[in-house]
């Protein structure tokens, strides 16, 4: 059955072993040695200038600037206001349209 396998990978029990073996159950686990972080956290305070004109970094997650578009349309909006045309189509853009 199944406890006639042998084994080839041996646990280690010691602080210097595996700690994310199990079998060492006090202290911090280590992270894992063939991965690798590939997020950054710690941006610069300026804001990626590809990302805020076109929507697209070349960069992706590991760009060193801030991926941010929360003013994308916020002069649109106003301008919209002052217009007369903003929210003017809300009711036609949520109506559900029957097939019968």
């Amino acid at each position: 059955g199944i406890h006639n396998y042998q084994k080839f990978v041996k646990p280690k029990d010691t602080s210097l072993g595996n700690a994310s073996s199990g079998m060492v159950r006090k202290g911090p686990i280590r992270a894992p040695e063939h991965l690798w972080a590939t997020v950054r956290w710690d941006y610069q305070p300026d804001i990626c200038k590809d990302y805020k004109e076109t929507g697209f970094c070349g960069f992706g997650d590991s760009c060193k600037f801030l991926h941010d578009r929360s003013d994308y349309k916020h002069g649109q909006l106003e301008r919209e206001l002052e217009e007369g045309r903003y929210g003017a189509n809300d009711e036609e853009n949520y109506e559900v349209s029957s097939d019968e």
